[in-house]
């Protein structure tokens, strides 16, 4: 499991005195292996198989009339990509600062007083959005933040806006449309809208039934590497995933 986490820890030992001089050693040696695992990782790599399942669905049913014969599987696929990439983007940050709480190991260029105060400050950062947690950790390690209106920040906000329409949905009639409008008109040209929609006779609401294919769940998981890759390279450790 090439994303865990193993330390092992060594007992004290024991020494036999008799008369103010040591007469025999007893040593005892416990060894306690201990795992913790990470999950961003799996979480994209779980993202970007649901994106091959859409791509494949559309490849091979995108000239078909609608609905398709995995027209609501593809709609699956797509969910669970967009899902599993913000919860990768979330558990990626999360890992970072419990390495800093363990301070087990080297993270790159973060010195050990760096990681002593993310330490101490991850009780509080815990319950922040997403980005915001990115963002502390810069600015504790003596970086400059991320510009919020720009690539990688900003896509990668878009992308936590889907997933909360998406974990938080509330329904609209389609002559009514107000949160799903701007959502349509926030995202819409960031990737292509699913192909099988394509082959509606009739009118189709862009979210969630354009939005939700192979271009979304792409765009997806291409948005967090970009972003983890960015930030990375910003503090010095390298991508975390």
């Amino acid at each position: 499991m090439p994303a865990d986490f193993f330390v092992s820890r060594i007992g004290a030992g024991s020494l036999n005195k008799q008369g103010g001089k040591v007469s025999g050693l007893e040593l005892k040696v416990e060894a306690q292996a201990q795992v913790r695992v990470n999950l961003a990782r799996r979480h994209l790599d779980t993202a970007l198989y649901f994106a091959s399942q859409c791509r494949n669905i559309e490849q091979a049913e995108g000239t078909l009339p609608w609905p398709q014969p995995n027209w609501n599987k593809n709609q699956s696929y797509a969910v669970g990509a967009v899902l599993l990439a913000v919860a990768a983007l979330e558990a990626a940050v999360n890992e970072l600062f419990r390495d800093a709480i363990d301070h087990t190991r080297i993270l790159g260029s973060v010195t050990s007083d760096q990681m002593r105060l993310l330490a101490t400050l991850w009780p509080e950062v815990e319950t922040y959005p997403i980005l915001r947690k990115y963002q502390v950790v810069l600015t504790a390690c003596g970086h400059a933040p991320l510009p919020e209106g720009e690539a990688p920040f900003q896509p990668c906000a878009d992308l936590v806006t889907l997933r909360n329409e998406l974990v938080h949905f509330k329904p609209e009639w389609d002559h009514e449309l107000r949160k799903h409008k701007k959502l349509e008109s926030r995202l819409s040209t960031k990737f292509a809208q699913n192909q099988l929609s394509t082959q509606s006779a009739g009118t189709m609401i862009w979210f969630p039934h354009q939005c939700l294919g192979a271009g979304c769940a792409e765009w997806a998981c291409d948005t967090v590497r970009a972003f983890s890759l960015v930030f990375g390279q910003r503090l010095g450790v390298g991508t975390r995933l």
